[in-house]
Parts: structure tokens; C-alpha cells; sequence
């Protein structure tokens, strides 16, 4: 079972191997949550922790409607996706957030 430790290890080293391979380091800037986007991504998580992906992924997806440069969205989509078992949505999900400059 992945864990969110081990999501974001796994998006880290693809992000680290896709970067070797094929691009530039991150130039995309994240842009921050609207309160409304807040709203839709704790929900998505209430859903996800129930177990309820589908709806969870839903709710991101709206996030990620207003905003396509929220990070938070696109980690808690490509984790969702993770525990679906669609990895390959899941990696998709996580070359995006990879695009962007984030500071740990």
C-alpha cells in the first residue's frame, strides 16, 4: 500500500529521471489556493481517506479546473490515482507536477 511518504519519493525520482532525460529543470511557478480550491481539495482528501477515489479524483479535477497550476491538486490527484491502482494516470499526473518549482 503506497503511503503519501511514498508517493511523492516515487515523484521525486521520476521527476529526477525525466529531468535527466528528456527536460530543462522545473520553470513553472505554482500558483497558490483559492479559498475555493482549499474547500474542493479537503473534501477530495475526506473522500480519498473513505476510500472513495473516484469522487476524491472528481473534486481535484475541479480544483485543478480553476487553477491548473495548483500543486497541492495535482499531488493529491496523482495519489489518488496511486491508490486506484492506475498507475499510469498516476505518473501522468505526476510529470505535470514535476514541471513546477517547489521548495521542500
Amino acid at each position: 500500500m503506497f503511503t503519501k511518504a511514498t508517493l511523492l519519493t516515487l515523484i521525486i525520482a521520476g521527476s529526477s529521471l525525466y529531468a535527466q532525460g528528456q527536460v530543462a529543470p522545473p520553470k513553472k511557478d505554482p500558483a497558490p489556493s483559492t479559498g475555493q480550491q482549499v474547500v474542493l481539495i479537503q473534501e477530495g482528501v475526506s473522500q480519498h481517506d473513505r476510500g472513495n477515489y473516484d469522487a476524491a479524483i472528481k473534486l481535484y479535477e475541479e480544483a485543478l479546473a480553476l487553477n491548473p497550476d495548483n500543486v497541492e491538486a495535482l499531488y493529491e490527484l496523482a495519489f489518488s490515482y496511486s491508490q486506484k491502482k492506475d498507475y499510469k494516470k498516476s505518473l501522468a499526473i505526476a510529470y505535470r507536477g514535476a514541471e513546477y518549482k517547489v521548495d521542500f
